[in-house]
């Protein structure tokens, strides 16, 4: 089994990276290598800028990798002379502030800012027709976040077809996302469950912060870019706070681990302080308490999936693998043009790797659900078994005592309701005490065994044969009328008269009888009176010589 849910992890993942490479864009070219980069204060204008042409520092990477700063970046860049018509790209949506500067053949400047861009996913504009190729052009980004990106030049048409890829793609991990919270969020409402809430809660500040790092947030609401953070460390907040909740919750942790729960307490109270932090605009410090908690929670959870799986649970299994992916795509993601190059695999990977492991550890949540319900059909048919063996009766496999007084009283209630006819037929064994006494208790017993099937036999699956106490056997006939119960007591009482009882310790086969005496139901009974008319039945075809049925 877990061989086979190993092979299933790895197949589907493999399956999302191959989907992931076709995403790989490779129809465009490259400029960042042999551009110009200089960071200046905020405000500078494109004036100001111009007189200090001789600060620029010349990119020798295909990529930007520049890290973490508050300061403009601007760029310079020659724009050769086959690129008019074309798209100019930067491969990243979380800029607060992108203006291009083009010159244009006439000495003036086409300024073209945020707001004009192609795609809410990336930074682009297409390159005007009439740009001059004697002059740099200048553009000037502001972020929050690092500075990492590509500048491309792309064709319209495959630049448009990457966008296209983009979107289903996107559809595609939101749609699956979306839909897990929706379950998760029905099953919490069904279970009242707080598995379910952790999960769901998880799962929605997945998609805010995927909306908000991959640019579809502007699909929606403008952010500005000062307060990016103070959206996003919240986001993130939400997401630390809800899985280390969901991890206590899921695995049982207080139970499971209880040296190691406080640790879980800890998370939460550090994901709460990152919350107030990115509200009031310490940023700084919310960056290195996320870092924090990127280092803390991760390989916590994994040890933790990893010592529940060892002492038994195996929903943790899939726990485990759903962290795993999405530590992987965390990873991946985060080392995107620095260690590892910078493109769509890379870059979507957070994303894949989210929705991936959200399926898995939905999974888990249903594993648990289907394990809760395996235990508890086991528990029920465990409990009906007892149950039966307590209405049993040990030597004639009939209903004993118990169940008798249960089933005549509900078949009294049903036929007072319905009003269809019931019967009572009581029957005693004949001079059993006398056998008893000749041949012993072993003999008798044996009698009595005999008198399980024997009635059990002569009846319908509706009816119920029991073991009233000693030699005395009843029936409890729904829906049947005196007549039919004459003919059922008949039919037994033959069957009786025809068995043969062969002693062990002799070569005689003795003969036994028995008595029957019925009663039908009327609407001033109950339990009690009927019992006594179908005793009283019984102690007169005794009376008048035994091997006999009677009625009240």
């Amino acid at each position: 089994m877990k061989l086979r849910s190993i092979i299933l992890v790895l197949l589907l993942y493999v399956s999302l990276c191959l989907i992931l490479a076709l995403l790989i864009e490779t129809d465009y070219t490259n400029s960042s290598y042999g551009s110009s980069y200089l960071k200046t204060e905020a405000g500078l204008n494109l004036e100001e800028l111009v007189k200090r042409n001789g600060m620029f520092q010349e990119m020798q990477e295909n990529q930007y990798s520049l890290g973490y700063f508050s300061e403009d970046l601007w760029i310079r860049l020659d724009i050769p002379q086959d690129t008019t018509g074309r798209v100019l790209e930067i491969n990243k949506p979380a800029f607060a502030l992108t203006d291009f500067y083009f010159p244009l053949n006439d000495g003036t400047i086409s300024h073209i800012n945020k707001s004009e861009k192609l795609s809410f996913r990336t930074q682009s504009t297409l390159i005007p027709e009439n740009i001059s190729f004697n002059k740099p052009a200048y553009i000037r980004l502001q972020t929050p976040l690092a500075f990492n990106f590509e500048l491309r030049f792309w064709d319209v048409k495959p630049f448009m077809t990457y966008i296209l890829k983009d979107y289903i793609f996107f559809g595609i991990i939101y749609g699956i996302l979306l839909s897990i919270v929706i379950y998760n969020m029905i099953l919490f409402v069904i279970l009242k469950k707080s598995s379910y809430l952790y999960f769901l809660l998880f799962g929605l500040g997945t998609i805010l912060w995927c909306m908000i790092t991959y640019g579809h947030i502007e699909l929606f609401v403008t952010i500005p870019g000062v307060y990016q953070n103070r959206v996003s460390l919240p986001v993130v907040s939400l997401i630390w706070f809800n899985f280390a909740s969901f991890m206590g919750s899921f695995l049982k942790t207080r139970i499971m681990t209880p040296k190691l729960h406080n640790i879980i307490i800890t998370t939460k109270i550090m994901a709460v302080i990152l919350c107030f932090l990115g509200i009031l605009g310490f940023t700084n410090a919310g960056h290195l308490l996320d870092t924090a908690l990127s280092y803390i929670l991760p390989p916590f959870a994994i040890y933790i999936s990893i010592l529940c799986l060892k002492k038994g649970f195996q929903s943790s299994f899939w726990f485990l693998s759903g962290w795993l992916l999405f530590l992987v795509g965390t990873v991946i993601y985060a080392l995107a043009g620095g260690l590892i190059p910078r493109n769509s695999l890379t870059l979507n990977l957070f994303a894949s790797g989210a929705a991936l492991s959200s399926l898995l550890l939905s999974y888990a949540l249903a594993d648990e659900v289907r394990i809760l319900q395996s235990e508890n059909s086991y528990l029920n048919c465990k409990s009906r078994s007892l149950k039966k063996i307590s209405l049993t009766d040990n030597l004639t496999r009939l209903h004993n005592r118990a169940s008798f007084n249960e089933n005549l009283k509900r078949e009294i209630s049903r036929a007072r309701q319905i009003g269809h006819p019931l019967a009572l037929i009581m029957i005693d064994v004949d001079l059993f005490k006398r056998f008893n006494d000749t041949w012993g208790h072993l003999e008798g017993d044996k009698v009595l065994m005999a008198m399980g099937p024997l009635l059990s036999q002569g009846i319908r699956d509706q009816d119920f044969a029991c073991r009233y106490g000693g030699e005395e056997f009843a029936l409890i006939l729904p829906g049947t009328n005196k007549q039919k119960a004459m003919e059922t007591a008949e039919r037994i009482r033959k069957k009786m008269e025809e068995t043969e009882f062969p002693i062990s310790c002799s070569d005689e086969i003795e003969h036994l009888t028995i008595s029957l005496g019925i009663a039908v139901y009327i609407d001033i009974d109950d339990i009690l009176t009927l019992t006594e008319r179908a005793d009283q039945a019984l102690y007169r075809a005794k009376n008048l010589g035994r091997n006999r049925v009677c009625s009240s």
